[in-house]
This record gives structure tokens, sequence and C-alpha cells, in this order.
């Protein structure tokens, strides 16, 4: 799945691949400020709440 946001909400566990390699195998509240992110996609993630209750999460470059 490469919509974070939604990989974040439904899953229990992300894998961040860069390179073709495994750079992370985290729970999503880990990964989210993890800096392996930032240098897999030249991107730091950020994330707000929402109406529901949720937060969203998208990436800030």
């Amino acid at each position: 799945m490469h919509d974070i946001d939604l990989a974040r909400r439904f899953r229990d566990r992300l894998v961040l691949l860069n390179g073709g390699r495994v750079a992370a195998d985290e729970p999503p509240s880990r990964l989210l400020d993890a800096p392996v992110f930032t240098v897999a996609f030249g991107l730091r993630l950020q994330a707000g709440p929402r109406r529901d209750g949720r937060d969203w999460v998208i990436g800030v470059g």
C-alpha cells in the first residue's frame, strides 16, 4: 500500500523499502517520527487531527 495515511490507519506494522531493501519494519506510530522515512523519500511526515478523531498524515518536502 502506498498511501501512508491509509496504511497507518489499517495496519499494525509498516515496512519501508529504500533501494529495494527493508529500511524499517515498525508500528505506524514509530515510523511517523523515524528519520529513515526522510532518508528514503526526502520527505518528513506531518500529522494533524481530523473531525472523526483520527489523525491524517501527509508528506512534507
